[in-house]
C-alpha cells in the first residue's frame, strides 16, 4: 500500500513443512506489496535451514539465515529484527511463528490503515486455532503485577526443585480428567484495546517501535514470557500496544517444540526451566520500574 515495504520474520526449527507452509501462505496473500522475508533457522540439526535455503534459492524476496547455534525465540527473532532494520525504507516489520498461516488478502493494507488511524508501535491480530476453536488474542487484558510475578517465580522455582513429583501429579490429574470443554476465548478478541498483553504468536511493529528498538525482544530470555516482557518496556518507553480483530491470522500451536522434545517429560521440564528464568528478568524489570516510579511520587 503506496510505498510502505513490509519486512517478515519466521523462525524455523525442524519443521520444514511447516515453515514451507507459512512462508508460502505470506507470499501469497502479500505478493502485491514491497516485502521482503527472513527465515532463521535456530541451528536445527536435521538440515532443514539448508533444505529451505534450497527450496526458496530463486525467491528474490526470502532471505535464510541460519544461527549457528540455537538462540530461543527472543534472540532467533532478534537475528531477523536485526536483519530488517539494516534496510532503512522498512516500514513494519511482521514476526511470525512458523505455525502461524496469514490467509488475508488485504491484510497489510488493514495494518497500514490501522497505523494511519492509531499510530500504533506494536499490534497484534485476532490469532484463532482452529483445532481448538480458540481465539488467543489479547493474551491478558491486564499485566501481570509484582505479587503475582514474585508468586509465580516462587511456584515455578519450588516446581524445579521437585520436578518428578511435580510432573508425576501433573500425569495422574490429566488422567482422570480430560475436558476440553474449559477452552475459552480471550477476553474481548471481538474488539479493538489498548495497551494490553499480546499473544507472542504474530507481533507488527511499525517504524515508531523499529526506529527506538534495536531488538525485536528482550535478550535476556530464551523462551516464554516475552509477551508480558514486551508489554512492560512498552509501558517504560511509552510505546503503544494495540489489539485488533479487523486482521486475523490461524495458528496451529507449538509446533517446532513438540517436534523438539517427543517426550513429554523432557519437554515439560524444559518449559518450567526456561518459564522459571524469564520470570526472573520480568520481575527484575518491574521491581525496577515500580522502584523508579516510588522514587518520583516520593519527589512530587
Amino acid at each position: 500500500m503506496g510505498n510502505n515495504a513490509f519486512g517478515f520474520v519466521v523462525l524455523h526449527y525442524l519443521d520444514f513443512e511447516m515453515t514451507k507452509q507459512c512462508v508460502l501462505n505470506i507470499l501469497e496473500n502479500c505478493h502485491k506489496y514491497n516485502i521482503k522475508i527472513v527465515i532463521v533457522d535456530n541451528a536445527s540439526q536435521n538440515g532443514s535451514g539448508e533444505n529451505l535455503k534450497k527450496y526458496f534459492e530463486y525467491e528474490h524476496r526470502i532471505t535464510v539465515i541460519i544461527n549457528e547455534e540455537n538462540l530461543g525465540f527472543a534472540n532467533g527473532n532478534n537475528v531477523g529484527y536485526e536483519y530488517l532494520k539494516k534496510f532503512e525504507y522498512i516500514n513494519f516489520i511482521i514476526i511470525l511463528n512458523n505455525d502461524v498461516l496469514i490467509k488475508q488478502n488485504n491484510f497489510l493494507d488493514t495494518v497500514v490503515l490501522l497505523y494511519q488511524r492509531k499510530h500504533f508501535s506494536v499490534l497484534g491480530p485476532d490469532i484463532y486455532n482452529p483445532i481448538e476453536k480458540k481465539h488467543q488474542n489479547p493474551s491478558r487484558t491486564e499485566p501481570l503485577n509484582l505479587c503475582q510475578i514474585e508468586r509465580l517465580y516462587k511456584t515455578l522455582d519450588e516446581r524445579n526443585n521437585h520436578y518428578l513429583k511435580y510432573f508425576i501429579k501433573k500425569v495422574l490429574l490429566n488422567l482422570i480428567k480430560r475436558d476440553k470443554n474449559f477452552i475459552k476465548n480471550s477476553e474481548g478478541y471481538d474488539r479493538e484495546q489498548t495497551n494490553v498483553v499480546l499473544h507472542g504468536a504474530c507481533y507488527i511493529f511499525s517504524a515508531d517501535y523499529i526506529l527506538k528498538r534495536n531488538k525485536a525482544f528482550n535478550a535476556e530470555t530464551f523462551l516464554y514470557l516475552e509477551e508480558e516482557i514486551i508489554y512492560f518496556e512498552c509501558v517504560k518507553s511509552d510505546l503503544q500496544i494495540l489489539y485488533s480483530p479487523e486482521i486475523i491470522v490461524y495458528h496451529l500451536e507449538d509446533v517446532s517444540t513438540k517436534k523438539a522434545f517427543k517426550t513429554s517429560y523432557f519437554r515439560e521440564k524444559m518449559i518450567t526451566e526456561n518459564k522459571l528464568h524469564s520470570t526472573e528478568v520480568l520481575l527484575k524489570l518491574v521491581s525496577n520500574m515500580e522502584k523508579k516510579n516510588e522514587k518520583k511520587d516520593n519527589n512530587d
